[in-house]
């Protein structure tokens, strides 16, 4: 069984390190699409401004799992789609 995880994150330092370990295992793919919808744009942010993205840079992918789209989003949804173009296609 192949099992993909897709992430949505702007400054998620917190929690992140600990999500991707504990997904790492099961994982296919890990989709994350790291940046600020609409409102936080119209705050300044352009991305994380926290630890994210040097989580996200130096989290250990040896089986290289994990694929990172940084950009700006007009809302989840819209970063959800972006991280979908990135699926592998079921080949079993």
């Amino acid at each position: 069984m192949k099992i993909t995880f897709g992430m949505i994150v702007l400054n998620g330092d917190q929690v992140l390190q600990e999500t991707l370990a504990s997904v790492y295992p099961y994982a296919h793919q890990i989709l994350i699409a790291e940046g600020p919808v609409t409102y936080w744009q119209q705050q300044g942010y352009t991305t994380s401004i926290d630890g994210t993205n040097e989580i996200l840079d130096n989290f250990p992918d040896p089986e290289n799992k994990i694929k990172i789209v940084h950009s700006q989003y007009t809302e989840k949804d819209d970063q959800c789609n972006t991280y979908m173009k990135h699926l592998d296609a079921a080949s079993d």
